[in-house]
This record gives structure tokens, C-alpha cells and sequence, in this order.
């Protein structure tokens, strides 16, 4: 990939708060390999989606020349807000070993990284698939038991047309997050409703900017209805060979800059399924291949996937 994932952006830029990205992609493979670009307007990013292209031709060298031409409109990503407060009670601050940043530290390990879990999935599912679906770019694999199936996503890498996206102001001073203390770090009131009564505690938040676009419709690909219900020891409905190849050829696939993501059940039954095919997998013991490449293009795995639960598409 020509830019840089999350991880290395945040290496690169953001040092003192690497601790932080790793824990917010701890359990969110998808997301740490993302490629990010900076918007180019702060929280927006505007870009210019070719619409239609009139190619150069090869003509007789008497013959007039065709006119060539690439038809564009402008177009914008708005970037999300994530973020969130943290309330600590004063008594259980005052008793930690640590002391208050120690108890924030304690506090906000698990919140990132289901943080990194949620951010994950929406970009997956409200980004990607959601763009491939709205412009057709689907296969139709079958599968029809309610609320238990599953989509394989295609997606091709590309700068500026299928990426991630951050704030640079932010990013260029040195933060991936912005941290601050409320009520200047001081003590304040908080209503407790469970006492009925206010608490005394310390707050704090943090908030980031980031987002994803698809500014190539055609290099996104999903595969829908994958179920995986058994009746016999067989799955209900897994993606033929050749759909699994339309799909590639779709998005033009690279090995290079090409990815297939899906939940693991999904790579498991297509493990189980073409173990003893020409696709590339890796040995663990009968009817039990975990497939890892199709065609030389890598399949990863995500559990932030809808596994088994996701509506039947139609």
C-alpha cells in the first residue's frame, strides 16, 4: 500500500500516544491496516470522482485524431467524532496506588479498544459494503436462513480513492487524540442516578477524528449470504470458485494492494470447503484448513464481522 496504515501513521506522527493506537486496534486487525491520508479540509475532505472517460485510440496515421476527454465532480467525506468521558469517583482515586492519571490509564485500556472494535465495524459495514452494495457490486451467494448470514468484502487499496482519513491539524501536532482534564482538573458534582444524590468526582475526555471513503466505486466487492447453517455436515450456502474469482476480477485485484476480509467461521467453512483445490491453504488437521490466499490476494479476518447474525440480503 502506497500510504501509511494507522499504526505507522501514529509511529511516525504521533509518538507519545502510540500506546494509545495500539490498544484502540488491539482487536481490530481491519482497522490497523487501514490506509490513512490526510483530509484536505481539516474535518472534510474533498475529492474529485472521475465520472467518465473518453480513452486516446489507436487510429491510421492519416485519420483524425479522437477527441479525448475525463468528466469529474467534486465530492467531500465528512470525517466522525469518536470520543467519550471518563468520570472517576473522588474516593476511589484518592485510594489508587497509581494515584488519578494511574486510574484513568486503568480506565481507558478497555475503552479503547472496544472503541477500536466499534470504529472498525461502522467503517466496515457503513463504508465499504455499504458502498458496494448501494452500487450493485454484489454477488448473490444464497444463503436464506434468517438473521444468520454472512458477507466476504473485497476491497482494493488505492490512494485517494479507497482510504482512511484524519484530521491534519490535529495529527501534525503530534496527537492522534485529544486529551483534556474537565473542570480543570479539578473536583465537580456529578448526579449519581442510582443514589439519587451527586458524587464527587474527576473528569476527563478524549476525542479523535476519523473516517473512511470510497471514491472508486470499483474497488469495493462484496460477497452476501454466506451461511454457514449445516444440514448434513454440508454448509447452506458458500461462494462458488468462480464467484469468489468474479469478485477479484472486479475490483482488478493485486496481490499487492488487494485484500479479501471476513469473519474466521467464514475462512474456516471455505477452508473445509476447497481444502483440496488450487487455492492456497494452510494444514491443521482433516476438514479443519483455515484458508489464508486466494489467488495469491490474502484473505484476513476480522471478529468484528457480523458473524453468523447478519440479515439475508436481497
Amino acid at each position: 500500500m502506497a500510504t501509511q496504515t494507522l499504526v505507522e501513521l501514529a509511529i511516525e506522527k504521533t509518538p507519545t500516544q502510540r500506546v494509545m493506537i495500539n490498544t484502540l486496534v488491539e482487536e481490530s486487525p481491519f482497522l490497523a491496516r487501514l490506509p490513512m491520508e490526510p483530509a484536505s479540509d481539516g474535518n472534510i475532505n474533498k475529492f474529485e470522482k472521475i465520472t467518465d472517460i473518453t480513452a486516446a485510440q489507436v487510429v491510421d496515421l492519416d485519420e483524425a485524431l479522437p477527441v479525448v476527454n475525463s468528466n469529474t465532480e467534486i465530492d467531500s467525506t465528512t470525517i466522525s467524532r469518536m470520543g467519550g468521558i471518563i468520570h472517576v469517583p473522588k474516593n476511589k482515586a484518592d485510594l489508587w496506588p497509581t494515584g488519578l492519571n494511574g486510574y484513568y490509564a486503568k480506565k481507558l485500556t478497555p475503552v479503547l479498544r472496544e472503541s477500536g472494535n466499534s470504529l472498525e465495524r461502522t467503517l466496515m459495514y457503513n463504508t465499504f459494503i455499504a458502498a458496494a452494495v448501494a452500487a450493485g457490486n454484489v454477488i448473490n451467494c444464497g444463503g436464506s436462513t434468517a438473521n444468520k448470514q454472512n458477507t466476504i468484502l473485497v476491497i482494493k487499496w488505492s490512494e485517494g480513492e479507497t482510504n482512511g482519513i484524519y484530521n491534519p491539524n490535529l495529527v501534525n501536532s503530534g496527537k492522534m487524540f485529544n486529551i483534556a482534564d474537565i473542570n480543570g482538573g479539578n473536583v465537580y458534582e456529578k448526579w449519581n442516578s442510582t443514589t439519587s444524590a451527586n458524587d464527587l468526582v474527576y473528569g476527563r475526555y478524549i476525542e479523535s477524528f476519523m473516517g473512511a471513503q470510497v471514491a472508486n466505486i470499483r474497488n469495493v466487492f462484496v460477497l452476501k449470504n454466506v451461511d454457514l447453517t449445516l444440514s448434513a455436515g454440508d454448509y447452506a450456502a458458500l461462494p462458488y470458485e468462480s464467484q469468489i474469482n468474479q469478485a477479484l476480477v472486479a475490483v482488478r485485484a493485486n496481490p499487492a494492494n488487494t485484500e479479501i476480509w471476513c469473519a474466521s467461521a467464514v475462512a474456516s467453512a471455505l477452508g473445509v470447503e476447497y481444502s483440496g483445490s488450487s487455492v492456497n491453504t494452510i494444514p491443521s488437521g482433516t476438514r479443519s484448513n483455515i484458508l489464508r490466499m486466494w489467488n495469491e490476494v490474502p484473505i484476513l479476518t476480522s471478529y468484528n464481522f457480523d458473524q453468523n447474525a447478519e440479515a439475508v440480503y436481497s
